[in-house]
């Protein structure tokens, strides 16, 4: 009997960061660099869950001795992988059943797993295993990865559809010993197989699995419930993806899908997505087409209008989040302001406003790898000039101006105290035209700590008829 597979699995294990705009792509279904800090025993991974990837903690556990730790590391900017001991059959590490029992895709789509090996040349015995998930000692169709008798550098590539010898060798390959191997499987449940050692791929032709439905949870360096022996070595940058990404030789990457600062995202550049100007005093709604958002980033949209109306709307799409709101009075030239934010779903459109008859202004940005779940902000009320706000490390301040005048806005700028250029401000987009409203946003690259609060805008009237949201960005 098999575990029923779900996409949208809600893991046991505890989440402590959604999506963030870690950018994934939409067929990685797990992610488990194993960069986690040294002497950790549980390994942190993102997990697709419900069309949103989510970094949950310890989705891999160890099993006896493993740990991880400092020796040995493969990828780019990292420092740490998961090592297996391999002192007893019992040491390796076990990934989380209820994340295990989500990937089990049946028949519905392909599955492929990849990840580096550091090949120790050493297990705890005969026919030591370096992945498990399914195989002789159990019943369900699945693959199994292990050492030839105790030639520890030479490895055959079983899929399973049943126990003991209900099984087929898709590859039978001597590894690089006391050196980082890349191992690639892929299976289809109407089609071929493929197996890559360190970049060139191999076809087992033909269907063999075309249910795929272990009854075991995953096990890496170690055989499920240790029915056999263990495999010593290292892992790191461990994908499972529900698509057949190689058919054909490639060469490996080592670079992380996820550019890593603590278990973090790396914050991208900010884009901008679109701005709608002042144009027309009769116009009762204000909109930006956000279509090309990317999903999981965060997205902040400011509008400004003139204060003598009192009915702007929060957008009318859900999933918004008032961060701020500046409102400098009643009088035509005194704006009002608001800043919304949230994460981009998979599929979004526009960000919409409604009003009374006025000039309205909005910009709309994306930033990806950003925090999505809070925000700092300092708001400056008939004033020109960016309150100070404390960027985390790794983190960029959002700096916006609403403007307001008893004529045409113009274009902004950014300066310091003494009128020269804040150069470490880039205009995103600027939202400008038509009388008494405009909307800009720029992004700050101004380091970690308290950034300075004498910087300020400049564009179309001061004081009175201006406002600032200053934002600290911080990584997801």
């Amino acid at each position: 009997m098999y575990r029923v597979f779900n996409f949208g699995f809600v893991s046991s294990s505890v989440a402590v960061a959604v999506d963030g705009g870690y950018g994934l792509a939409s067929d990685v279904l797990l992610y488990v660099p194993f960069t986690d800090a040294d002497a950790s025993t549980g390994a942190d991974g993102y997990v697709l869950n419900s069309g949103t990837h989510t970094l949950t903690t310890d989705v891999f556990a160890r099993a006896g001795n493993a740990v991880i730790n400092t020796d040995q590391t493969k990828m780019d900017s990292s420092s740490t992988a998961a090592y297996n001991p391999a002192g007893a059959n019992s040491d390796g590490w076990e990934l989380d059943s209820t994340i295990s029992a989500g990937l089990e895709v049946g028949s519905s789509s392909p599955l492929s797993i990849q990840f580096w090996f550091y090949c120790l040349n050493d297990g705890s015995g005969s026919s030591s295993r370096l992945l498990g998930w399914d195989g002789w000692h159990t019943s369900g169709s699945g693959i199994e990865f292990e050492t030839l008798s105790t030639d520890y550098d030479r490895f055959i590539f079983y899929e399973h559809t049943g126990g003991t010898t209900s099984r087929r060798s898709i590859g039978d390959h001597v590894l690089n010993a006391n050196a980082w191997n890349h191992i690639y499987w892929a299976f289809q449940p109407s089609g071929s197989s493929y197996l890559g050692i360190n970049g060139t791929v191999t076809e087992a032709s033909g269907s063999y699995i075309t249910d795929f439905a272990p009854t075991v949870d995953l096990n890496l360096l170690k055989t499920p419930a240790n029915a056999d022996d263990a495999v010593k070595g290292y892992v790191q940058e461990f994908i499972v993806k529900n698509t057949v990404p190689y058919t054909a030789n490639f060469t490996p990457s080592t670079t992380p899908l996820v550019s890593s600062g603590g278990g973090g995202a790396t914050l991208s550049t900010p884009t901008l997505l679109g701005t709608t100007g002042p144009t027309s005093y009769s116009r009762t709604s204000t909109s930006i087409d956000i279509s090309s958002a990317t999903q999981g980033a965060l997205l902040i949209a400011s509008v400004t209008t003139r204060s003598l109306q009192q009915n702007l709307s929060n957008p009318t799409e859900g999933g918004w989040t008032l961060l701020s709101t500046v409102d400098n009075g009643n009088s035509s030239s005194r704006p009002l302001s608001r800043v919304y934010y949230k994460a981009a779903g998979a599929s979004e459109s526009t960000v919409t406003w409604t009003h009374d008859s006025d000039y309205t202004s909005a910009v709309a940005i994306e930033i990806v790898g950003a925090d999505t779940s809070t925000l700092a902000v300092t708001t400056g009320y008939q004033t020109r000039v960016f309150g100070v706000v404390t960027v985390p490390a790794g983190g960029i301040a959002i700096a916006v101006h609403a403007k307001g005048s008893s004529s045409n806005t113009s274009a902004s700028a950014f300066k310091h105290s003494d009128g020269s250029t804040a150069t470490d401000y880039t205009i995103l987009g600027d939202a400008y035209g038509n009388k008494r409203s405009g909307t800009c946003i720029a992004w700050g690259d101004v380091g970690a700590g308290d950034t300075n609060g004498t910087d300020y805008s400049q564009g179309a009237g001061q004081s009175t008829s201006t406002a600032t949201h200053h934002i600290a960005i911080k990584p997801a």
